[in-house]
């Protein structure tokens, strides 16, 4: 099943946002971009970023299970390689966002 204007929605504003490691790297990133007018950009710090806690992930993991019609969007985007913190970063970016088969399993959620 195709996912992708759901995990985009998701995602929302940061779909597009540049993963940094620190805040320092995003200054510098930003001042970058201000010298050579390359345009804006979101940046995501990584030592930053507050992503929902495993608990309540897992809680809803739980009560969406058994329920084919829906899954938690972070479990839908598929990572090359284990990447712990390319993970961290799209779990901020689309936190505990539900995603169903359609619009109105949606509304019966």
């Amino acid at each position: 099943k195709d996912y992708n204007i759901s995990v985009t929605v998701a995602a929302g504003r940061d779909m597009d946002a540049i993963v940094v490691d620190t805040p320092q790297t995003a200054q510098t990133c930003i001042q970058y971009l201000r010298e050579h007018r390359v345009g804006t950009a979101t940046f995501l710090p990584l030592s930053n970023l507050h992503v929902p806690s495993h608990e309540s992930t897992q809680h809803l993991r739980a009560m969406l299970s058994g329920d084919e019609r829906f899954r938690l969007a972070v479990d839908i985007i598929k990572l090359v390689g284990d990447q712990p913190e390319v993970q961290k970063a799209v779990h901020y970016a689309v936190g505990n966002a539900v995603v169903a088969d359609d619009m109105a399993c949606a509304r019966e959620l």
